[in-house]
């Protein structure tokens, strides 16, 4: 009995275990379909390069559905993109070698500086669209006058492998992005909701400990981004109303915009003086806001909370105001609870597609670090123009081969900015790795088995394990390597060849093309993480001493997407404070355009323009000075019974002194 007792006790962690790992282990045997299903059909198909199609159908694969169909889609694009290209090379070039070297190096330089400029999955349609250029063209140099039949099998190669990847993982996987999504976003509104109240009844603590929360919450926000384009591409629902989504992040990074600016205002001055404004902020919140309700009735019905929040929004918008706090301090809060009720409806975009409101994708040029494109272009062109000066020397017959994985390496890891060089490093380790057990396939176990039943049993038993391994964290990046390679240098055809030179000869090319490619990182390196937050920094200042100056004229939309931009761009390693000055930036921004707005109703163009003109050349004393001039001017004006204009007025000066007196350093632009 006892032995019996320890025998189950022992088996249920080994239970534990197997369940544990069991979506991993899944997740190899999609790739190991995937790849095994793409050669079949490129066997069949009688394409000369079949291994392409089990290639680009690994490479495709992802652990998250939705990440492996949006992965998928902007491949396809970048293909078309590539093949194209490379056909224009050939024709325009049939006979000039430098004209065509050159040409491949400009536009892999381009795709470069288009996969810095894109951003999360669509960046891959910049990548796609440089090493298929590079893998039809250069093979096409034998036979220039052949190239649109290269492009065209080469293309439909690889297109096979993202269509059969994208089949596989949509009949075997329902992926969890969207639930993932939805309870990330309202965990952020509970916090943020949360924090406002507690600001409205000064139990906030140290205004110190309450910005830590907030700048920690924003880094969480703009990490949201990513799972957003994963949940578009689980579902066709959400991706034909994605904008919705999009609008909910911005209702997240608006309402913390808000909390901000609350916070400060009533930091910054004395409790008495507006105790009676936040007590009439603070009652003028539905039950519907508190932080406890929120969760229970987003979960029961998100729709229906975004309607009540929009509601109360509006309201607190239009509800009379003692002074010129009351109104910064309704205002506000109104506008976090509009912020929110943006939110609900992506959530309820999410969870149910029929009973979120539809809104109107807006068209805005996404903001991107020009220097960081334009060195990651330049590394590319390195990349073609040594590889194809040493084949030209070297005559080496893999030469074609050398280039291809130098620009695949080059342009994989213009997104990992100071992990590229250590990602490469990897890229040839799993090169190595790959070569090893495609040696032993190929030329141990294949002879003894000619079915194509037998290969891909013997395939999936390199790659469901590799795909496995490839979920983990610490060895995971080698792992997919590993498999994203293996295909390559086993090199199947319909017909195998057993030419142990020739093997080794396109071992040494990929495994050689991926070391120079990681060498390129430490040629040209990426930005330091600190120099690109800086940078982003710098560049919101700069977008708002345009904007306080008159030179620049967006629209609201558009100022508060360039600053979300801005947030998102942030690299991870990006200080609290720096992340802080781009909320203080974007509210102050907000602020400059309602005075440019009002100015003129309040008969206070000269007085707006004194403080606007300070603001841009970067002296904050004097345009605190110049603030509290007009405001006191105009108090009589603002206070209970007067015009909201007026009252709305003083409250963006109000804003602005508030982000002068919190940020002086950030807006005398030293950081």
């Amino acid at each position: 009995m006892g032995a019996i007792s320890n025998r189950v006790s022992g088996g249920l962690p080994l239970r534990a275990a197997i369940i544990h790992a069991l979506p991993a282990i899944l997740y190899g045997v999609r790739i190991a379909a995937s790849a095994s299903i793409a050669l079949y059909i490129a066997f069949f198909l009688q394409m000369d390069q079949p291994s392409w199609a089990g290639t680009t159908a690994v490479i495709v694969a992802q652990p998250a559905l939705g990440a492996a169909l949006r992965k998928g889609v902007f491949r396809l694009i970048g293909t078309l993109a590539g093949a194209i290209a490379a056909v224009a090379l050939v024709a325009l070039f049939p006979q000039s070698r430098i004209g065509f070297f050159l040409g491949l190096a400009i536009w892999g330089g381009l795709c470069g500086y288009a996969a810095t400029a894109l951003r999360n999955f669509a960046a891959y349609s910049g990548i796609l669209a440089g090493f298929t250029a590079a893998i039809v063209a250069l093979n096409a140099i034998p036979a220039p006058e052949h190239v649109l039949t290269i492009a065209i099998s080469r293309a439909s190669t690889i297109t096979i492998g993202i269509v059969v990847t994208t089949l596989v993982f949509s009949l075997t996987d329902f992926g969890g992005a969207r639930e993932d999504l939805a309870r990330r976003m309202l965990h952020v509104s509970q916090e943020i909701m949360s924090a406002l109240i507690q600001a409205l009844r000064y139990q906030a603590g140290s205004i110190e400990s309450s910005r830590a929360i907030r700048r920690a919450l924003l880094a969480e926000v703009a990490g949201l981004d990513a799972i957003i384009d994963e949940a578009i591409g689980e579902s066709f629902a959400v991706r034909a109303r994605a904008a919705a989504l999009q609008e909910a992040l911005s209702g997240l990074f608006s309402a913390m915009s808000s909390w901000r600016t609350i916070e400060s205002h009533l930091g910054g001055r004395p409790r008495l003086a507006t105790e009676t404004a936040a007590e009439s902020a603070l009652l003028a919140l539905p039950a519907e806001a508190l932080s406890s309700a929120l969760l229970a009735e987003a979960a029961k019905d998100p729709a229906l909370l975004r309607d009540k929040l929009q509601r109360n929004g509006c309201s607190l918008l239009d509800r009379p105001a003692a002074d010129t706090t009351a109104r910064l301090l309704l205002d506000q809060t109104g506008k976090a609870l509009l912020g929110l009720a943006q939110t609900m409806n992506g959530i309820a975009l999410l969870r149910v597609p029929s009973s979120a409101k539809t809104v109107v994708a807006r068209s805005f040029g996404r903001t991107f670090d020009p220097l960081v494109a334009s060195l990651n272009g330049l590394r590319v062109v390195l990349a073609i123009a040594a590889g194809a000066l040493f084949w030209i020397f070297s005559q080496w017959p893999d030469g074609p081969t050398f280039i291809i994985f130098i620009v695949i390496v080059s342009l994989f890891y213009t997104k990992q900015d100071e992990q590229a060089f250590d990602a490469g490093l990897s890229m040839t380790l799993g090169c190595v790795f790959a070569a090893a057990g495609a040696g032993v396939l190929k030329f141990l176990l294949l002879p003894a088995h000619a079915s194509f039943e037998a290969f891909s049993l013997l395939l999936g038993a390199y790659l469901i394990p590799g795909g496995a391994l490839a979920t983990l964290p610490r060895i995971g990046a080698i792992a997919f390597l590993y498999e994203a390679n293996f295909i390559p240098m086993l090199s199947p055809t319909n017909h195998m060849v057993y030419d142990l030179s020739a093997f080794l000869n396109n071992a040494l090319a990929i495994v050689a093309g991926s070391l120079a490619g990681a060498a390129l990182y430490q040629v040209i390196p990426p930005l330091a993480p600190a120099l690109r937050s800086r940078r982003q920094v710098a560049a919101a200042l700069r977008d708002l001493r345009r904007l306080a100056a008159g030179y620049w004229r967006p629209s609201a939309e558009i100022w508060e997407d360039r600053l979300y931009d801005r947030m998102i761009a942030l690299p991870k390693s990006a200080t609290p404070l720096q992340r802080g000055q781009l909320v203080t930036a974007l509210g102050a921004g907000l602020a400059i355009q309602q005075l440019q707005v009002l100015a003129d109703t309040t008969a206070e163009r000269d007085g707006v323009h004194r403080v606007l003109s300070r603001l841009a050349a970067g002296d904050s004393d004097q345009a605190c000075a110049a603030v509290a001039e007009l405001v006191d001017h105009l108090a009589p004006q603002a206070s209970a019974g007067g015009p909201v204009i007026t009252q709305r007025f003083c409250a963006a000066m109000r804003e602005i002194e508030d982000a002068l007196a919190s940020a002086p350093a950030f807006f005398a632009g030293r950081g």
